[in-house]
C-alpha cells in the first residue's frame, strides 16, 4: 500500500474501463479497430493498467503523445501497435526502431529528416502519415494551394528509405460540435482527407489502416469510421453528454477521494481561506479535506466545487489551498474527521461527473483527470483475470 493512500487517491475501475472500452466497440462498424488514446499517462489514470486491461483485444492499437510513453508501454509488456501522435526529435530515429513505436509524420520535412536519421542508423521506422485537412495543427496541407505540393512531397516520403508506412489520418477539429456550420466542417475535413488519399492510391501507394474519427465523432459521426477509430477521454467516462448527438451509456470509470482531515464550527461572518472570498453566512460546519490544488484538484474550484461527503453534495468553501480545501457540510449528518470525501465519481447513489469541475473553468473534461498529481496513488480495482500487478 502506498504509504499516501488513506491521504487522498484515485480509484480506476477497471471494468468500468473495459465497459466503455466495449461499448465504443459496438458503436463502430464491424471489422473497424480502436485505437485507444493513452497520453499523458491515459489522462492522468495509468497508461499501463489501461492498457493491460484491454489485452484481449489484439487487433486494436494505442496512442501516445511521446517516445517516453512508448518505452514505459513496452517495458510493461504491451506489444501492440503505438503511434506517436507528437513529436519525436529525428535524432531517435533508432531508439524509434527499438521500441517498435510508429511515428507520425508531421510535415514533408519532418519525414525527410526521419528518414535521414533512420538510414544513418540503419534502421526502418514505421510511420502514419499525418494530414492536416483544416485543424491547423499537424499534418501536410491537403487542400488549397499547398495540396500538390503536398502530393508530391507524399509520395517522395512513401519512397523514402528508412520508413515504413503503416497508417495515414488527419484529427477532426468541430466534432463535438452539433451547428450546422460544425457538420459541414466535419464533412469537409472527410471529403479532403479521403480525396488525397484516392490521389495516392491512383499512384500506386498503399496508404496503410485510414483513421480521421476522434473521440466525438466515434459517437457523433460514426459514417466516417473507415479503418480505424481514436477513442480518448470517452473509454473512461470523461465526455461531456451535452456533446453528444445521442445517448450512450459511458460510465465514469474513476473517483478521486481524499479524507476528511478535521472538523470544525466557525460562527457567521468567519471568514475561510485566502482572500476571504468565502464568509460563513451563519453558524457553520465545515470540514477540511486532504486534498488541494497540488493533488490536481484546480485552485479555480473554490467556491464553485461541488464534493460528495455521505452521498450529499456539499460546496467547497473559500479557496482550494496547495494540499487542503474546505467545504460547508452543516446540512451532513454525523460528518467526522476520517470520513471520506469525494471530488469527483461516485457515492452513495450519487455522482459527481467530471464535466461538473470542467464547465465551470472552461476546460475539457480531460485536463481534469490529467491534472491528478503523481503524488496522488493509483488504486485499480475489478482487473481482469490475467493482468499483472499495476
Amino acid at each position: 500500500m502506498d504509504i499516501d493512500e488513506k491521504r487522498c487517491s484515485l480509484e480506476v475501475d477497471l471494468a468500468v474501463y473495459r465497459h466503455n472500452y466495449k461499448l465504443v466497440h459496438d458503436c463502430l462498424p464491424a471489422g473497424t479497430r480502436l485505437m485507444a488514446i493513452l497520453k499523458s499517462n491515459a489522462y492522468g489514470m495509468g497508461a499501463e493498467a489501461a492498457a493491460l486491461a484491454v489485452e484481449d483485444y489484439p487487433e486494436d492499437q494505442i496512442g501516445v503523445a511521446t517516445l517516453g510513453e512508448v518505452i514505459r508501454l513496452r517495458d510493461a509488456g504491451i506489444r501492440k501497435e503505438i503511434l506517436i501522435l507528437g513529436y519525436t526529435p529525428p535524432e531517435y530515429a533508432e531508439v524509434l526502431a527499438k521500441y517498435d513505436a510508429t511515428q507520425a509524420i508531421i510535415s514533408a520535412d519532418y519525414g525527410r529528416e526521419l528518414a535521414t536519421e533512420a538510414a544513418k542508423a540503419g534502421v526502418t521506422v514505421k510511420c502514419h502519415l499525418a494530414l492536416d485537412t483544416g485543424m491547423s495543427r499537424i499534418g501536410l496541407l491537403a487542400y488549397g494551394p499547398e495540396e500538390d505540393k503536398s502530393f508530391r512531397d507524399a509520395l517522395d516520403l512513401y519512397g523514402a528509405a528508412g520508413l515504413r508506412f503503416t497508417g495515414i489520418f488527419t484529427h477532426f477539429s468541430s466534432a463535438y460540435g452539433h451547428t450546422l456550420e460544425d457538420e459541414a466542417y466535419t464533412a469537409n475535413q472527410y471529403r479532403v482527407f479521403t480525396g488525397f488519399i484516392d490521389r495516392l492510391r491512383v499512384d500506386g501507394i498503399d496508404v496503410g489502416i485510414r483513421h480521421c474519427c476522434n473521440t466525438p465523432s466515434i459517437i457523433n459521426y460514426p459514417q466516417y469510421a473507415l479503418d480505424m477509430c481514436r477513442g480518448g477521454t470517452l473509454l473512461f467516462g470523461f465526455f461531456s453528454h451535452k456533446d453528444m448527438n445521442h445517448e450512450v451509456d459511458l460510465r465514469l470509470a474513476c473517483r478521486f477521494r481524499a479524507r476528511i482531515a478535521l472538523v470544525k464550527t466557525i460562527e457567521a461572518g468567519t471568514p475561510v481561506s485566502y482572500g476571504r472570498t468565502w464568509t460563513a453566512p451563519e453558524r457553520t460546519k465545515i470540514a477540511v479535506i486532504s486534498t488541494g490544488w497540488y493533488d490536481g484538484y484546480p485552485r479555480l474550484l473554490g467556491n464553485k466545487g461541488i464534493v460528495l461527503i455521505h452521498g450529499q453534495r456539499c460546496r467547497i468553501a473559500g479557496r482550494v489551498c496547495m494540499d487542503l480545501c474546505m467545504a460547508d457540510v452543516s446540512k451532513v449528518p454525523d460528518v467526522k474527521e476520517g470520513d471520506d470525501a469525494v471530488l469527483f465519481g461516485p457515492q452513495d447513489g450519487d455522482t459527481v461527473e467530471i464535466e461538473e469541475l470542467a464547465v465551470p473553468l472552461g476546460v475539457g473534461p480531460g485536463s481534469i483527470g490529467g491534472g491528478i498529481s503523481e503524488r496522488v496513488p493509483r488504486i485499480y480495482v475489478n482487473k481482469p483475470a490475467w493482468m499483472k500487478a499495476v
